[in-house]
């Protein structure tokens, strides 16, 4: 249990946002995997974006855990959700060329499915944060931290207060 207590006694602003992008990264290919393989929209799913996104949860997290390792840990989830992206609009861009065919309006954005635009900004969202945590310190360095010595109470006499 001091371990646990440790590690996130140490853990600064930044393993907090990193936390809160992996775990957008972490819902996101679960809903990207729920919408696409419905009968209708199985055409556009990519397999390798589920499964690069998994992977970039997985070694992002477990990388944040080590030291050594933690500085880099929002830089490798962002670049895998780059890959992500890329291989998510590599295998939908027929979908959007079906859905904005003849001109872009309100109504033809209304008529997005939800998964996709869910997907498309929980990944935007997921490497924002990915960028702003690469930026932060991942860890507070405990060596630097004075640990306070217990002041032991001084007892007051009459004669004391009279003098003050």
């Amino acid at each position: 249990m001091d371990k646990v207590n440790e590690f996130f006694r140490t853990r600064t602003v930044g393993f907090w946002i990193f936390s809160v992008a992996a775990l957008i990264a972490f819902v996101e290919a679960f809903v990207y995997i729920g919408t696409y393989t419905s009968s209708s929209m199985l055409r556009y799913f990519s397999a390798a974006a589920f499964a690069l996104q998994l992977v970039a949860v997985v070694a992002s997290v477990v990388m944040y855990c080590f030291k050594p390792t933690a500085k880099w840990s929002a830089l490798v989830l962002f670049g895998m959700e780059v890959c992500v992206f890329c291989l998510f609009i590599s295998a939908t861009y027929m979908y959007l060329s079906s859905i904005l065919f003849g001109g872009f309006s309100a109504s033809k954005l209304k008529s997005l499915n939800a998964g996709f635009v869910v997907s498309t900004l929980f990944t935007l969202i997921s490497m924002i944060l990915s960028i702003v945590a690469i930026f932060l310190k991942p860890y507070r360095e405990t060596n630097n931290v004075p640990v306070a010595e217990p002041v032991e109470p001084v007892e007051t006499t009459e004669s004391a207060v009279e003098e003050i």
